[in-house]
């Protein structure tokens, strides 16, 4: 839940219980938005910003663990492991919150072991927080140029 009344989280589509995606309510809990998977059967959305970032985890098509995931409104559902440098050899599979500068705690793996992360945006910017009524479209999408490049810090 933020500032704007939204609020996030899964639910299954036609009865089928194995097939859930992940959505976003409008403001004060306003019609709901469903925010798709990343290729596979299901996601859950778990934290969103007052800016409307939103987090979660999803399936991905042929692979055992879930990706965590980031969506705004601007670029829609992206696998944050797409947004770390593939150097670092971390695999995230679920993200559970993001704060108003952009960071975002997720867990995963680094060479088979689990770990948890804190994601921090690299690019210096923070995302603009009003503290009332900000729309998703000055607060999400200007204030969202800031996860092209994501730096992660195993806590």
């Amino acid at each position: 839940l933020n500032k704007l009344g939204q609020v996030v989280g899964s639910s299954a589509l036609s009865f089928n219980f194995e097939v859930q995606h992940a959505f976003l309510s409008g403001v004060n809990g306003g019609g709901l938005i469903d925010l798709g998977t990343l290729g596979g059967p299901f996601s859950v959305a778990t934290g969103i910003s007052n800016a409307g970032i939103v987090v979660g985890f999803s399936r991905i098509p042929n692979e055992l663990i879930t990706h965590a995931f980031v969506y705004t409104t601007a670029d829609g559902l992206q696998d944050l492991n797409s947004l770390i440098t593939p150097a670092l050899g971390f695999q995230l599979s679920e993200a559970f919150d993001v704060n108003e500068l952009g960071q975002i705690v997720a867990t995963g793996f680094v060479d088979g072991e689990p770990h948890t992360f804190l994601l921090t945006p690299t690019d210096g910017t923070n995302v603009a927080d009003t503290g009332s009524s900000c729309t998703l479209l000055s607060c999400g999408l200007l204030g969202f140029l800031l996860l092209p490049v994501m730096r992660a810090t195993v806590v």
